[in-house]
């Protein structure tokens, strides 16, 4: 059985499109006995809970298995999908964003990939630039076989889409609190640490060439990242390393070749494009980047997410002085000439 798992959050129009897109596919393809869908509410405010029964009962006519939960608070989106990922007790989960869009076929393909190839892994392409039909991330079908080379994931390490990416269940043995030490410190990346952790316990990756989905025309509405989000990215794998006890050369490189932000200097610019009215941020990310600032100032050189915070260019002081600038001047000149900062929803 594969479970399509859609995590969200106050996108419940989006949510039932997508909705209907799965159930077709089910539908067409003659996959009820294949193929469930799972939906996980990160305390979303709009309707989406009522959007969700009412699915429900779409489903049952249909003869589809759906399930929804509802977190009691917003877990972020690495906390929705552990969530997720841990009520699924058999076969294998693919997950889905709310926004994107599935193509027609991907589901039956899906399907017949984990039948012939068993695999613990299986990575598809996501028709998104710069990996479209064009130059696709996967050039080609590949089944590896052992789990001691993790160049063989080079690709999700370098290209972190979430959808497209399709894992076995967790495994016995594999408690809570394992999954808890796991995905604890993670913020954005979850489904590519539960990937590892797939490969490096299990004995088959798949990497297919098939476009599964593609984006929602409004998907940069929904980006709610900070600048330095490769820094995260890399604190997550050093804390996957260490759970699950890797001792592997390959892996050591791909982590190496992660280019690191400086969260200090891509704080100050994010801040000074957001107060410039040429960029969307949302509330918390202005607050979290707000702290990186307040504690560099202060000299308190490590921010409440655990970065260093250092920085000794001159190109950075100047734009430091920047900032304090344009965020006063912002709330006079902006409006003097038709702009205003761009507050964003929030994410998942």
């Amino acid at each position: 059985m594969l479970t399509i798992y859609i995590p969200t959050f106050n996108r419940g129009k989006r949510l039932f499109e997508n909705l209907k897109l799965v159930m077709n596919e089910i539908e067409k393809f003659g996959l009820q006995k294949k193929v469930s869908i799972l939906v996980g509410d990160n305390a979303s405010e709009d309707d989406t809970q009522a959007i969700c029964e009412m699915a429900n009962e779409i489903a049952k006519s249909r003869q589809i298995e759906f399930n929804y939960f509802r977190n009691q608070s917003n877990l972020g989106f690495n906390g929705n999908v552990q969530a997720g990922y841990l009520k699924v007790i058999s076969g294998w989960i693919m997950f889905l964003s709310d926004d994107d869009v599935l193509y027609k076929g991907a589901l039956h393909q899906i399907c017949t990939d984990l039948t012939n190839v068993q695999p613990d892994v299986s990575l598809y392409n996501f028709d998104q630039l710069p990996f479209g039909r064009q130059n696709p991330l996967v050039t080609h079908d590949t089944v590896y076989l052992g789990n001691n080379d993790f160049s063989n994931l080079a690709t999700l390490f370098s290209w972190q889409k979430f959808t497209g990416v399709v894992l076995r269940c967790r495994q016995p043995g594999e408690t809570d609190e394992f999954f808890g030490d796991l995905l604890g410190p993670a913020k954005h990346f979850a489904h590519v640490i539960l990937s590892v952790a797939r490969y490096h316990r299990g004995a088959v990756l798949y990497k297919s060439s098939f476009f599964v989905a593609g984006h929602d025309p409004d998907f940069l509405d929904h980006v709610n990242f900070p600048w330095y989000i490769s820094a995260s990215f890399v604190k997550e794998l050093e804390n996957c390393k260490s759970v699950l006890d890797i001792d592997n050369s390959s892996f050591d490189k791909q982590i190496s070749k992660i280019p690191i932000a400086n969260v200090i200097d891509s704080t100050v610019t994010h801040l000074i494009y957001y107060y410039a009215g040429r960029i969307r941020i949302s509330r918390s990310m202005k607050s979290t980047l707000w702290s990186n600032v307040t504690h560099f100032i202060t000299f308190q050189r490590i921010s409440q997410e655990g970065f260093i915070l250092k920085c000794h260019s001159p190109k950075f002081y100047a734009k430091l002085m920047l900032l304090a600038l344009i965020c006063p001047a912002s709330f006079v000149i902006l409006p003097a000439i038709g702009k205003k900062r761009k507050l964003m929803h929030e994410g998942f």
